[in-house]
């Protein structure tokens, strides 16, 4: 691909992460670009200027994604609908480009490897064959050492469900099988 071609691609992707954020935008009840970034709180919530946001909302500049990750929780995306997946998928684009590792990418993402080696308890659960008592997904921006203290916050939460939904059914909180997979999207 020559240069020019690239840059006007480039374009292309800012213009079309542009679109959607001002749809979404519209969307949300926010008639305009200045509404919005000020009923949130403007640069104490966007950690940018106005004019950086305008910048990105016309597709002038290319945000960063501290202010995407502001865009999804302005916009009261949820984790898992259909609009955040918009919003990761039009980004991660935007930031490799069109081609086959944007591709590979969205494929790697979204088709998970299975562990082969799992235990049978393990299996079962994820074939379906079990009960899902508890689904908590989260997006955090986070280090890899503040993820590891969430995880007792996470574990107890399990625990809890799991001794409730035992109740009654015969089962005891040792018979659950707790899944938890991290998926490091962007390095922040």
């Amino acid at each position: 691909m020559t240069a020019r071609a690239e840059a006007e691609s480039r374009r292309q992707d800012r213009a079309g992460f542009a679109a959607l954020v001002w749809r979404r935008r519209e969307e949300a009840g926010y008639k305009s670009a200045r509404q919005f970034y000020e009923s949130l709180g403007g640069r104490a919530f966007f950690g940018c200027t106005y004019k950086a946001y305008l910048n990105v909302e016309s597709g002038a500049s290319q945000p960063q994604p501290r202010l995407v990750e502001r865009l999804v929780a302005g916009l009261r995306l949820a984790i898992g609908s259909r609009g955040v997946r918009e919003f990761a998928l039009a980004y991660l684009r935007l930031l490799l480009g069109p081609g086959e590792f944007f591709e590979a990418s969205v494929h790697a993402l979204t088709h998970p490897v299975r562990s082969k080696g799992r235990p049978r308890a393990a299996a079962s659960a994820a074939d379906g064959e079990g009960e899902a008592l508890l689904e908590h997904p989260l997006l955090l921006r986070a280090s890899r050492a503040e993820l590891m203290r969430y995880v007792p916050y996470l574990e107890s939460s399990v625990r809890r469900v799991a001794t409730r939904a035992g109740r009654g059914s015969g089962r005891r909180a040792a018979d659950f099988v707790v899944e938890a997979a991290v998926l490091e999207l962007l390095p922040f």
